[in-house]
């Protein structure tokens, strides 16, 4: 049987909070995207 470590716990929670900043970032990126989108509709711009 392994004994889970504090460095074993560390590294789970460092690869989750990194999965979940990735996951925030592209969903961050998209809300942009999609934000400068609709302004260009509104004002009449075309990127």
């Amino acid at each position: 049987m392994t004994t889970f470590t504090t460095r074993d716990a560390t590294r789970c929670i460092l690869l989750a909070t990194a999965r979940d900043a990735e996951q925030w970032g592209h969903r961050a990126i998209y809300q942009l995207e999609s934000g400068e989108y609709l302004a260009n509709k509104v004002l009449g711009t075309s990127s």
